[in-house]
């Protein structure tokens, strides 16, 4: 779609500005362009999907809807015609790029003024399609590393720095994906374009590096929401128990001893008898007791205080809980986890 944008816009410069010697030419349709090669092969690819069955019901009917928001008008958020409205803004030819009796004034954008407006405004809308489509990439890549329970990494990762040999040759084998330094490349390569563009002097006064930073960052804010809306299975959790509990009982072991001893002696004048009764002792033992070591299961629980999501966007700071993110859809907006 963006194609077939860029080709509308220079048509309709070519119209307005003939080359010297030549007649304009035929005012392209960008709307037949879109459909024939955006939107027919989208809905093919989703009505494929829907006969494999292999994606949730929910997800292809947000599809079906972020794609026809895609193609709405300028009164629709999120439209294409509103991005590219921001885009060829140089409103001093006072042409808009599609003068057809439906579209609203100024709906897709004017005719830039100049040619180096022109192309000015050309390359920041390729570079918003390629920062879309880098940050959906790395959104893919999450998914898949999670699905493949590869290790993630929040932060950058240091790869090798300051291990030993081998050590450090086994850490960068260690496949770890981080989502937020591979949406960092994506939005350092829309600047660099971005800070080019404004050194050479190419562009009007209203896409100039402020314009053009803020078209990025409600361009990721797009794709974060989207991604949203199409990764709807809900992750994973993992709980982690551990039992270890010992109870111990023990008896001492008793002991009765009893020793008794009697002697009995009767002496008549005449006769003597000597009677002597001895008892042996009584001797009663317990055995020891028995140690029984009971193991019942407990449950150690982890807990993480996750910092308030507060700031202005971009300037967010603070944790969110797990697939949300500290940040606004809006410049300057509070920041809220979403």
């Amino acid at each position: 779609m963006t194609r077939c944008k860029l080709q509308q816009a220079d048509n309709a410069f070519r119209i307005l500005y003939p080359r010297s010697g030549s007649t304009p030419p035929p005012r392209f349709d960008e709307e037949r362009c879109a459909q024939s090669q955006a939107k027919a092969p989208f809905d093919l690819a989703l009505s494929q999907l829907e006969g494999a069955g292999g994606c949730p019901p929910v997800a292809l009917l947000n599809a079906h809807e972020l794609g026809n928001a895609l193609l709405a008008g300028s009164s629709t958020p999120g439209s294409l015609g509103v991005l590219s409205g921001a885009v060829y803004c140089d409103a001093t030819s006072g042409m808009p790029i599609d003068p057809a009796p439906s579209a609203s004034p100024g709906d897709g954008g004017f005719v830039p003024s100049t040619a180096r407006h022109l192309r000015c405004s050309d390359a920041v809308e390729k570079s918003l399609a390629l920062l879309a489509r880098g940050i959906t990439l790395c959104h893919l890549k999450l998914a898949r590393a999670v699905f493949d329970n590869r290790p993630l990494a929040h932060e950058p990762v240091a790869r090798g720095v300051g291990y030993e040999p081998q050590l450090s040759e086994f850490v960068r084998s260690i496949e770890v994906f981080s989502e937020e330094a591979c949406e960092r490349r994506a939005q350092a390569r829309y600047e660099h374009t971005a800070r080019r563009l404004t050194a050479r002097g190419m562009c009007p006064p209203c896409l100039d590096l402020t314009q053009q930073l803020a078209l990025r960052e409600g361009t990721v804010a797009s794709a974060e929401q989207e991604s949203g809306r199409l990764f709807v299975c809900p992750e994973s959790t993992r709980s982690t128990t551990t039992t270890s509990t010992t109870t111990t009982s023990a008896t001492r072991p008793s002991t009765t001893s009893t020793e008794p001893t009697t002697t009995t002696t009767t002496g008549p004048p005449t006769t003597s008898t000597t009677v002597t009764t001895t008892t042996r002792p009584r001797t009663t033992s317990t055995e020891p007791a028995t140690t029984t070591t009971t193991r019942s299961p407990t449950t150690s629980t982890t807990s993480t205080t996750l910092l308030p999501c507060t700031g202005l966007f971009p300037a967010c700071r603070g944790d969110c809980p797990a697939r949300l993110r500290c940040k606004s859809n809006h410049l300057l907006g509070a920041c809220v986890c979403e």
